[in-house]
Parts: C-alpha cells; sequence; structure tokens
C-alpha cells in the first residue's frame, strides 16, 4: 500500500515538471517530453 502514493506523487511531479518546461521552453520542446513520457 506505500507504493501507491509513492506512484501517484511521481506522476503529479512528472506532470508538474512537463508543464513548467512546456511554458519555460519554445514548443519544440514539447516533443521531447512526450518521448521521455
Amino acid at each position: 500500500k506505500r507504493t501507491a502514493p509513492l506512484l501517484l506523487i511521481a506522476m503529479l511531479v512528472n506532470i508538474s515538471v512537463s508543464f513548467y518546461l512546456a511554458k519555460a521552453n519554445p514548443p519544440q520542446n514539447e516533443a521531447k517530453i512526450e518521448k521521455r513520457i
């Protein structure tokens, strides 16, 4: 049961980082972010 919250936190962190990079960097980097996910 301890692994579930850790996975949820990891997902939220990945999403937040992806949005931050999308706002900070030009649209061309969105393709790289999608490949990482």
